[in-house]
């Protein structure tokens, strides 16, 4: 029994700490959910522009909760968080020929951190006979278009059924569900939705239909959720929690500025925004690094904890050294391995050579 508490007291006393996630006093917890700073949910524990709000019923929602988006994960290293929203047009029945809604961000974006991921979004549309587009506050900055029409005609099958055997990719490409690249960069969007079969519409024989601004890949993997197995002529009604729950990417960057132009009426912005004095630098780990986050609409940049390090980089000593001998199903080695300040050894056993990081790949000499 003593020799068992003392391996075990080796073992503790061998064992790192804990990666810090926030500034000395701070709660980085709001119910399963870890809070890293530069982010915070109480004053004085994060950046500005990084304020989370965690409510009673321990959901984490952006900024100060207006906006009722509520964060459901926050990626460091990628200087993203995906957030849950809800559809921006959601119309029983179209009593207009012509329909226009508002989604936005509210006060956390514009000049601040956080903007949409235009590369991680879709704009999509649901339903039939329609035009959808999606613009800027002037409805003249056009951003996407897609159109909707459906194959059924009136046969009533209104939307492909759900076919887990074919691609995923092949299920929203216009007959009842159409979607589009969002290109630009804008605080807050609107989205338009224009009837283009009067006769059907006026008659009542459109369908239900619904806009998005939605995570890459969301709508094909809930496709079969939304529709069930087999649409016939019954309006689109998707279950009213997936509608409300609606996966949107978004990113950040330290010393955030937009861009009075695209880019691309410019020669392209190649300068890096990393700042050359250490002390204006966001990067507080001796173990980080700092990335450029240059898009078409804004510049800046955000930080990263280096190759073989694990944790906080906006931290002093958050980037803590990845023990890779710990972690075999991500360092695999099949012979002596070493653990080094931000990388590891492998080496074949005394007495064989080879290459002891595939499996059988140490022999005999």
């Amino acid at each position: 029994m003593v020799a068992v508490w003392w391996a075990m007291h080796l073992w503790a006393a061998a064992a790192a700490p804990p990666h810090p996630m926030g500034l000395p006093g701070c709660p980085t917890k709001c119910g399963n959910l870890t809070v890293p700073y530069p982010f915070g949910i109480s004053a004085n524990c994060s950046l500005p522009g990084f304020n989370l709000t965690c409510d009673r019923k321990s959901r984490l929602l952006l900024g100060d909760g207006v906006t009722g988006m509520q964060v459901t994960d926050i990626f460091l290293q990628n200087a993203s968080l995906r957030v849950i929203s809800h559809a921006i047009i959601s119309e029983p029945d179209m009593q207009f020929l012509s329909i226009n809604k508002t989604w936005g961000l509210g006060d956390v974006v514009g000049a601040g951190p956080i903007s949409l991921s235009y590369n991680h979004n879709k704009f999509i549309a649901l339903g039939c006979g329609l035009q959808a587009k999606l613009t800027g506050i002037d409805k003249n900055n056009f951003i996407a278009e897609c159109s909707l029409t459906c194959w059924g005609g009136d046969s009533g099958n209104w939307l492909p059924a759900c076919r887990p055997d074919l691609a995923a990719t092949a299920e929203c490409s216009g007959n009842g569900c159409c979607q589009a690249p969002i290109n630009q960069y804008t605080p807050t969007f609107n989205a338009w939705i224009t009837g283009l079969d009067n006769e059907r519409f006026h008659a009542g024989l459109l369908p239900n239909f619904m806009v998005f601004i939605a995570e890459q890949g969301w709508i094909e993997r809930v496709w079969c959720h939304l529709f069930g197995w087999n649409p016939k002529d019954s309006p689109i009604i998707p279950p009213p929690e997936l509608l409300s729950k609606v996966p949107v990417m978004l990113e950040w960057a330290m010393n955030s500025t937009l861009l009075l132009y695209p880019m691309w009426t410019w020669a392209p912005d190649t300068e890096s925004k990393c700042p050359t004095n250490g002390d204006e630098s966001a990067c507080m780990s001796s173990h980080s690094s700092c990335i450029d986050m240059n898009s078409l609409y804004r510049v800046g940049y955000a930080c990263r904890c280096s190759t073989g390090y694990d944790g906080n980089p906006y931290l002093v000593d958050g980037c803590q050294d990845i023990d890779e001998c710990a972690e075999p199903d991500h360092y695999p080695c099949y012979g002596e391995c070493t653990n080094l300040l931000g990388t590891y050894l492998c080496r074949c056993p005394q007495g064989s050579q080879g290459n002891a990081s595939v499996m059988h790949g140490c022999v005999g000499k």
